[in-house]
């Protein structure tokens, strides 16, 4: 796994096997995919985008350009057409495969048609990757990976708003639409982590975060390796 990016200016992580990969979120330069992928360009390559905000579909007209099989919630078709044959549309609860990845897409609750991916490979086991939800209200059962936001806490959320680093009215919509610290934690006491290998925290808000306290509250709670999804970090998961 490769971070690519994992901010409001753009996300994109690399799952990568010998022989395949699959792209999570189109939010970078496509360049910047295949730098990140060391210009190996021969394995087969998938993309899974979640919602049509910018920072995670601003460049998925160049990844289907590409020629790469992508599937995205419908609404995110319907603000970026495509009359591509390699384009799918993903809906809450259909199960999909593309190629050895059998992806399972549920609902999140976001400003925008939103989806989460379950996602199973030989290699690596099940994933969850979930992002921008105010709530993950799902127990998955048989998890190996977990990717999942944690994008602000209460209390440095208000600190900033009261340093003026962010208007007091990004509140609510903060509150109802993106995962806070205790929102992930609530996600993580609610399910079977007894298989999992690490958690890996995505999309950490510059304002109105505390990535040394977050990862230390997450491997605190969850007794796993936890980690920042900071740009360019790579983890083998197997």
């Amino acid at each position: 796994m490769k971070v690519v990016g994992s901010s409001s200016k753009g996300n994109c992580y690399i799952l990568a096997s010998d022989t395949d990969c699959l792209i999570l979120e189109a939010g970078v330069k496509l360049s910047d995919v295949k730098k990140a992928l060391d210009y190996n360009l021969g394995r087969e390559t998938y993309c899974l985008v979640s919602h049509r905000h910018g920072d995670h579909a601003k460049y998925l007209t160049d990844i289907v350009n590409a020629g790469i099989l992508t599937a995205a919630p419908s609404d995110v078709w319907a603000s970026k057409p495509s009359t591509a044959h390699h384009v799918i549309s993903a809906q809450p609860e259909e199960r999909m495969e593309m190629g050895p990845w059998k992806i399972f897409p549920l609902a999140m609750a976001h400003d925008v048609p939103c989806l989460a991916y379950v996602i199973d490979h030989p290699d690596m086991g099940r994933l969850l990757f979930a992002t921008d939800s105010g709530s993950i209200p799902y127990r998955i059962p048989s998890l190996r990976h977990l990717m999942i936001e944690c994008n602000y806490s209460h209390l440095a959320l208000e600190r900033a708003i009261e340093e003026g680093r962010t208007a007091a009215s990004q509140r609510a919509r903060l509150y109802d639409k993106h995962m806070s610290l205790d929102a992930t934690k609530f996600f993580l006491r609610n399910n079977d982590l007894s298989g999992v290998s690490e958690i890996v925290l995505l999309h950490l808000s510059s304002n109105n975060s505390a990535a040394d306290q977050f990862q230390r509250e997450i491997e605190a709670l969850s007794g796993l390796p936890s980690y920042i999804a900071d740009k360019n970090l790579i983890l083998e998961f197997n």
